[in-house]
């Protein structure tokens, strides 16, 4: 039964002035939810950069690197202090810097980078050859995101393997390569 206004013991006109604020209070917790998802995946991806052998990086405008995980560091033999402000091409190995100034120019152009190899010098003075991805993002397009890789055994046996092509191929013997059930795979010029 309704008693001067009110049904099931609530007053109606209370009920509707409340009506916003329990929509506010949902918009309040769903927004919470989100950020607690969002909270939880920032997270979730920082414990895959951790744990990652790829080196993930951010860089300012001007090549200095604001952000890395600890795999680029270690690989070059660096504490991440170390190198967080430094410019990235300073850790280029010999005659590359150009090659980073170019690939700096492309992404400041808006195009992507892909498999860019560059040399790096190793606290101790080695070379770490270094394949590298990144594209331009962030606020107002501010930050270029890296993922490299060390790749200096991949390079290593890459040329190994065409110093052996080059000898084999100009050698006067005659060399006949076959697979494991004896069927020709190649035969240089002398054969």
């Amino acid at each position: 039964a309704t008693v001067s206004g009110r049904r099931g013991g609530y007053d109606a006109a209370l009920e509707r002035s409340l009506a916003p604020f329990a929509l506010t209070c949902e918009n309040l917790m769903e927004a919470g939810r989100r950020a607690r998802e969002g909270r939880e995946l920032r997270e979730q991806l920082q414990l895959m950069e951790e744990v990652s052998d790829e080196f993930f990086c951010m860089l300012d405008t001007t090549g200095r690197i604001v952000q890395c995980n600890a795999a680029f560091p270690q690989a070059l033999g660096f504490a991440r202090e170390e190198i967080l402000g430094r410019p990235l091409e300073e850790l280029t190995a010999g005659d590359y810097r150009e090659v980073c100034r170019d690939v700096a120019r492309r992404l400041a152009a808006g195009k992507a980078v892909r498999h860019v190899e560059i040399p790096k010098r190793h606290k101790d003075g080695r070379v770490v050859w270094t394949s590298w991805n990144g594209a331009m993002g962030g606020p107002n397009r501010s930050l270029v995101y890296c993922v490299g890789r060390d790749v200096t055994e991949e390079r290593r046996r890459r040329i190994h393997i065409q110093t052996m092509a080059t000898i084999l191929e100009r050698t006067e013997t005659a060399v006949v390569l076959t697979d494991s059930d004896h069927r020709v795979e190649w035969v240089n010029e002398s054969f």
